[in-house]
């Protein structure tokens, strides 16, 4: 389970991104759910409209990371929200890294990730 604040880290999704990772431990043969919620600023030029989850990598755009889904909003203007999804990955055994790169919809700054951003990970 991880949340936070998180770095810039240039360019993804033709915007500037923010990002918060867990590293978590994979059992074999089992499948690993992925449950993202992305709290969307409110009359912000930082707000996020995309979500990126990646597996691997060094940070959202280096390290040739493995974009699993992307997750998108049709919050516009001064509206809030959550951008939120869920992903199932299987295959993955021992130390694995999961990121949430948060997409801003203004290209010259970084969107701000708010309180409530979550990556919550559980195995079945």
């Amino acid at each position: 389970y991880a949340t936070g604040s998180g770095t810039s880290f240039g360019q993804v999704c033709s915007a500037s991104v923010q990002s918060f990772s867990k590293t978590y431990s994979a059992t074999s043969g089992r499948t690993i759910k992925l449950e993202v919620a992305v709290q969307v600023a409110q009359g912000s030029t930082k707000r996020a409209n995309s979500v990126e989850l990646q597996r691997g990598g060094t940070n959202c755009d280096t390290g040739s990371p493995t974009t699993l889904s992307t997750f998108t909003t049709t919050v516009t203007g001064n509206d809030s929200g959550v951008i939120a999804g869920i992903y199932h990955d299987t295959g993955q055994s021992g130390s694995v890294t999961y990121r949430v790169c948060v997409c801003a919809d203004n290209a010259s700054t970084p969107a701000t990730v708010q309180a409530g951003s979550a990556l919550a990970i559980t195995e079945f």
